[in-house]
């Protein structure tokens, strides 16, 4: 039996112990969800520190959105191509040594990054083999560290553990963002260009520092089966690739949501990515510190959405895809409000409503797709996720970082609105309001 929350407890610690007794005890009974946590948490804080840097750095050195764009589809394009590659050796092969080895390798190429950039060296050329080697690495790290809660963690605690993982993502996006822009701003503080570079080069290198802290807690998972090679050791890599298409082409809940995942990514990645880069630099008067706060902001509401799920009843079985696609719809109405510029308290708040929506959706989605997928697909089908996602997302950065270039407001409010269209259409579609576990 749960206990109950004393009603003479202090409201903050109330909440605390509520967030705790609904997610469920499972991060302290279960040692390998704890060290997957926090040595996500860890690592994932250098990730926020490379993903303000590298697009800071590409504006920096060109002056171009649209450059910053293709820069940042560098990385897209090759964690696409070899997803689902990624996810065929996760399913055959171990998933915890995929992360390991994918962070030890992420941590030489953030090493290097930062070392070059303190040289300084910044050719154009250099930043776009860096970023394709990083999105190569990640499409073999990714579908690994997905794949690999649902195997050291129990069915009925998915929700949990995707809220106590995510939520170590999303808590890093709170505090990774403000810490970069932080160190970026006052390295800037001195003139010239070298003292710019300097926080670049010390931000890369402290993302490389972060991936060494979290291998060391990712070796410590211990698994009695994580290799799933059993059932499929003659398996050639084209009947296993064509299995998971099989298996997605027959559902088609699971198609229809991946189809409309790939056109979010299409119309948001790039928009966002890109786009509030563009909005600090050139609308907003923080510059590279205002860029770090709304990161931070659109951390915050992803992390409040997330234990949302948890903390809010369970959406009606019978309407929960129809409210999920609602809650969704606050993600591009946020980005058409954005396209009029509005001061950067408002700018903040909107992005917060953003973050919560979208923070709640992933989590439900996630471990609705976790319980849904067999076992022996769950490595490729957590990979097709992931290309559904960011599969356009090459696609994305190039083409939003070329029309935000030419303007910055028909750009924003005109990918929220065709995104709140393909959301009414799906909605309309009234199978898919039901989402069948």
């Amino acid at each position: 039996m749960r206990k109950r929350v004393a009603e003479n407890t202090p409201p903050a610690k109330r909440i605390y112990l509520t967030i705790v007794r609904e997610t469920g005890s499972n991060m302290l009974a279960n040692r390998n969800l704890r060290l997957l946590v926090i040595g996500q948490f860890i690592s994932a804080i250098g990730d926020q520190f490379y993903l303000i840097a590298m697009p800071w750095l590409a504006l920096q050195t060109t002056g171009s959105a649209f450059v910053a764009g293709t820069v940042l589809a560098a990385a897209s394009v090759p964690r696409a191509v070899f997803m689902l590659l990624g996810g065929v050796a996760t399913d055959r092969f171990s998933a915890k040594t995929l992360l390991v080895v994918s962070n030890g390798i992420q941590a030489l190429l953030m090493a290097l990054l930062g070392v070059v950039i303190l040289i300084p060296f910044t050719s154009l050329w250099f930043l776009y083999v860096m970023a394709f080697s990083t999105g190569l690495i990640d499409a073999f790290g990714l579908p690994a560290f997905t794949a690999l809660l649902p195997r050291i963690t129990d069915d009925d605690d998915l929700e949990g553990g995707n809220i106590y993982l995510q939520g170590a993502n999303m808590a890093s996006v709170v505090i990774g963002p403000a810490l970069a822009g932080l160190l970026i701003s006052l390295s800037s503080a001195d003139s010239g260009s070298h003292s710019i570079m300097s926080g670049l080069g010390s931000a890369f290198l402290i993302n490389a520092l972060t991936f060494v802290v979290g291998i060391s807690f990712f070796w410590a998972i211990r698994i009695d089966d994580d290799a799933r090679v059993a059932d499929r050791e003659h398996d050639s890599l084209i009947t296993s690739i064509r299995d998971v298409i099989e298996h997605v082409r027959g559902d088609t809940q699971l198609r229809t949501m991946f189809f409309v995942m790939m056109i979010l990514g299409l119309l948001l990645t790039g928009t966002v990515r890109v786009g509030f880069a563009l909005l600090a630099d050139t609308q907003l008067s923080g510059g590279v510190q205002d860029f770090g706060n709304m990161n931070s902001a659109l951390g915050v509401g992803l992390l409040a959405g997330m234990i949302g799920v948890k903390l809010l009843p369970r959406p009606p079985q019978a309407v929960s895809g129809l409210i999920v696609l609602g809650l969704f719809a606050f993600v591009p109405a946020g980005l058409i409000l954005l396209g009029f510029a509005p001061p950067i308290l408002i700018t903040l708040a909107i992005i917060l409503i953003m973050g919560i929506a979208f923070g709640y959706d992933f989590v439900y989605l996630l471990s609705w797709l976790q319980r849904r997928t067999p076992d022996r697909l769950l490595g490729r089908v957590m990979a097709v996720v992931m290309f559904s996602t960011i599969g356009l997302s090459p696609i994305s950065q190039v083409l939003m970082g070329y029309l935000l270039d030419i303007n910055i407001q028909a750009t924003l409010i005109g990918a929220g609105t065709l995104v709140l269209a393909l959301l009414i259409v799906t909605g309309v579609n009234r199978e898919m309001w039901d989402l069948k576990h």
